[in-house]
């Protein structure tokens, strides 16, 4: 990015006393991991904040940790929007400011379907970000809007596999309730069955006896 130089100051800083500027500006990327939470994932160039002493692990936990999603929090489904703010980072070493641009993939792994990022722009010269704003806003919103197309393709997908897992599964449940059902008549069918056998085989032999019994005493009667 060509970005317009603002005119040159007179200011100084004394370092003896105020966090000296960011010396180098750079790109940062940064994620909220549901295992580690907020934490950077990359900068451009590789290792500017190292060579800048800009604490990045601080700044990423400090610009994840608003929860702008909080607005698309509702009882159905929702696409979030990506969100812009310009804010000044300072502490005892360097001071900066940046341009943060959160923005959301969606992912059927994750918690709630959702992915937080952002994309900021850190620089030491406050005038050269107010005067650039509107052209890193406008490029960066069209390396999200890239992100989101590729995204939501991957998530479609997904999102239609998950979906025909759940029918498979949700088939063979039904399955095997009804094999089971099946089974537990199938089981009072037979203890049935072997009931009324046995019921019988007794009254057979009732019978029986009944039948030799009176035979018994015809024969005595005929002595």
């Amino acid at each position: 990015m060509a970005f317009k130089k603002p005119p040159p100051t007179s200011a100084s800083h004394s370092s003896a006393h105020h966090p000296h500027p960011l010396v180098r500006d750079f790109i940062l990327v940064a994620e909220f991991s549901e295992q580690e939470g907020p934490k950077p994932l990359l900068t451009i160039p590789g290792n500017a904040a190292g060579d800048c002493d800009f604490d990045q692990n601080t700044f990423a936990v400090r610009i994840m940790a608003v929860d702008y999603q909080a607005q698309n929090r509702e009882n159905h489904f929702k696409f979030a929007v990506d969100t812009q703010v310009v804010q000044s980072e300072e502490d005892e070493r360097v001071s900066a400011h940046v341009y943060v641009h959160h923005f959301t993939l969606y992912d059927v792994y994750a918690r709630g379907y959702v992915r937080p990022f952002c994309m900021c722009y850190v620089t030491g010269d406050q005038p050269k970000l107010m005067l650039n704003f509107e052209d890193i806003r406008r490029q960066f919103s069209y390396v999200s809007e890239t992100l989101h197309v590729t995204n939501l393709r991957v998530f479609e997908r997904d999102l239609k596999k998950r979906i025909a897992d759940f029918k498979h599964s949700e088939k063979c449940l039904q399955d095997q309730m009804t094999t089971m059902c099946q089974l537990q008549i199938n089981s009072v069918y037979n203890w049935d069955l072997e009931e009324s056998q046995d019921q019988v085989t007794v009254m057979k032999q009732t019978k029986s006896t009944t039948t030799i019994a009176s035979k018994v005493e015809q024969r005595k009667l005929e002595i």
